[in-house]
């Protein structure tokens, strides 16, 4: 989510190009949050399957799938 709020200004309006160029790093910072925060969303539904698969593996699989999918 932080990683949208920097983003989204740079990327929006007819000039979004200038607007990345001009703030290089601000955008950079940006993306790397986004890829943090997905490589997060992936472990936690990872970690879920492992917990969750003694119980019920049908709920393990569509709870990893619904986490790649977000």
């Amino acid at each position: 989510m932080a990683g949208f709020y920097i983003i989204s200004p740079l990327i929006t309006g007819q000039e979004y190009l200038q607007g990345i160029t001009q703030n290089k790093g601000s955008f950079s910072f940006g993306v790397l949050f986004q890829l943090v925060n997905n490589a997060a969303v992936i472990t936690i539904g990872i970690l879920f399957f492992v917990v969750l698969k003694k119980y019920s593996e049908k709920m393990a699989i569509t709870i990893l799938s619904t986490r790649l999918l977000v």
